[in-house]
């Protein structure tokens, strides 16, 4: 008798395979986001509410024998919020794919070894994609055009997170109004070209290229045409937003916002946290700008021992990680040629086996997702308090069964899907307990 493959055999492997090695798969296959996920922050329902710490009591004081004491006072609360932001992943298998399972034991073997490299593939992509966004600023931002002038060749900062087959739009950066929407990335050409589908463009710097389809499209990730998901973060925080001194979605070139992503920064919404920056210094983080000092290699280590202080002169907190990118790494190394150090690989647990460099005996860890704003490899350094950042998660990764099956079959289709999922948010409840060091090696 016939396994039945859609009913049993594949519900029993997906469900087997995430339990056991796809959850570790998950953890570790990327660096910064595999040390965001130690901290996890409870929450209940859809949303977190953080009381932060943000004045003293200002009653105290001196006074002269016979004064009248200071006025009474108390410390000063505020709350950030957070909201969580919807993941997925999603598989399809045809029919025939699964009839492959009848008739004999090696059939059966070969199937299930398909649907198994079928689940390492979304695992890995989902958590390839939530490596970028960790990196960014929740805006789905993916990188900032050239000038194109009416070409299905595309010209950008990078390609970096463009991929063959993903689903674009090409929006103007301040105010999202559509260039092209629901096109396709045909081919990479170039670290700094690409082919898109349909109709020849034309693009500008003031263009930028963001996930996502037609504005007339429920699923799309933000819509131009809305006041509501245009103007709100659809992704989840990255380092771009948790550290910075600024809100969330603003385009920063050498130290200076020069455009947005579109975000509502007058409304909660487009607020870390929902607490507005610009009115509150102290849910900033540290932010120190290289390349102001003469003077060389001294200077520029100099200007990193500042940044390295700024959290225990803040917060009296100490920096326990620095992040950067491969160029970032790199200049740094040059700094240090003659004495370079390497950490203990067990002391910095990222599940990558690489030796990491030392600043003040605090590690600095090169990941492939850090970019700019713009989506260019940087000469940024995040000098971080882990403590301070997390993430909120409801769930953690699982499959969508609801309905009992993880499989399902595409209406009027001979086609089934399985889709992962996770609801989640990166958080920052002590900004100030982390620095961000811009133009760090002052080029």
């Amino acid at each position: 008798m016939p396994f039945d493959f859609a009913g049993n055999l594949a519900d029993e492997v997906l469900r087997e395979f995430l339990q056991k090695p796809a959850r570790e798969e998950l953890n570790n296959s990327t660096r910064f986001l595999s040390m965001m996920n130690r901290r996890r922050v409870p929450m209940q329902g859809n949303r977190i509410r953080i009381p932060i710490h943000i004045g003293r009591n200002v009653g105290v004081g001196v006074r002269r024998e016979r004064g009248k004491m200071p006025a009474s006072g108390g410390q000063q609360y505020d709350s950030a919020f957070y909201e969580l932001k919807s993941c997925y992943a999603t598989i399809e298998l045809s029919g025939q794919a699964m009839s492959a399972t009848e008739g004999s034991p090696e059939a059966l073997l070969i199937a299930v070894d398909a649907l198994t490299n079928e689940i390492r593939g979304a695992v890995k992509d989902a958590t390839v994609d939530l490596s970028r966004q960790v990196w960014h600023d929740g805006s789905s931002f993916l990188t900032q055009c050239g000038v194109t002038a009416t070409s299905n060749t595309v010209v950008v900062l990078s390609t970096k997170f463009l991929q063959v087959g993903l689903v674009i739009s090409i929006r103007q950066s301040d105010d999202g109004s559509a260039n092209v929407a629901n096109r396709t990335v045909d081919a990479i050409l170039t670290a700094t070209t690409f082919t898109i589908s349909g109709a020849a463009i034309s693009t500008a710097i003031t263009d930028s290229v963001y996930e996502g389809v037609s504005a007339t499209d429920l699923e799309e990730s933000r819509d131009s045409t809305s006041s509501g998901t245009w103007r709100t973060p659809l992704s989840v925080y990255g380092l771009e937003a948790l550290v910075s001194e600024i809100n969330p979605g603003r385009i920063v070139a050498d130290g200076a916002a020069v455009g947005t992503h579109g975000f509502d920064q007058t409304q909660a919404q487009g607020q870390m946290g929902e607490i507005d920056r610009l009115a509150e210094p102290r849910w900033q983080a540290n932010v120190v700008t290289g390349g102001a000092k003469a003077g060389g290699a001294a200077a520029i280590l100099d200007e990193m021992q500042d940044a390295y202080d700024q959290s225990e002169i803040e917060l009296g907190e100490e920096t326990g990680l620095i992040m950067t990118s491969y160029i970032g790494r790199r200049r740094y190394l040059g700094l240090i040629d003659s004495s370079r150090r390497f950490m203990n690989r067990k002391d910095v647990d990222h599940g990558h086996p690489q030796r990491d460099l030392e600043f003040n005996d605090t590690p600095m860890v090169a990941d492939r997702h850090a970019s700019t704003a713009n989506g260019a490899d940087f000469e940024i350094m995040y000098f971080l308090e882990m403590q301070s950042l997390g993430y909120i998660a409801k769930p953690d990764w699982k499959w969508l069964d609801e309905d009992g099956s993880v499989l399902s079959r595409i209406s009027r289709f001979d086609l089934w899907e399985a889709t992962l999922k996770t609801y989640r948010q990166h958080i920052v409840d002590r900004p100030r307990a982390n620095t961000l060091l811009r133009n760090a090696f002052g080029v």
